[in-house]
């Protein structure tokens, strides 16, 4: 996980408390094979987030460039969403 906390500290900027702890979260989440939603308000960087995360995952799995898949959650319609 130091290896994608380092990662996180060079793309991310901030020294707040609030931007430790999303570097931490992101370095940690980098580290499982789990799937992974980012939320938040507009401007957040959510976006930046996930493109961090899935390029560390990418490597840590030896997989290399792989596609990411980012959805704009206000553009799916109600029935796709249940589904």
């Amino acid at each position: 996980m130091k290896q994608e906390l380092q990662e996180c500290e060079a793309w991310m900027a901030g020294d707040s408390p609030e931007a430790r702890k999303t570097r931490r979260t992101i370095a940690q989440a980098a580290t499982s094979d789990l799937p992974v939603v980012i939320t938040g308000e507009s401007g957040l960087g959510k976006e930046r987030a996930a493109r961090l995360l899935h390029e560390a995952w990418s490597r840590r799995q030896g997989k290399g460039e792989r596609p990411l898949l980012v959805v704009d959650g206000r553009t799916l319609s109600a029935n796709l969403v249940e589904a």
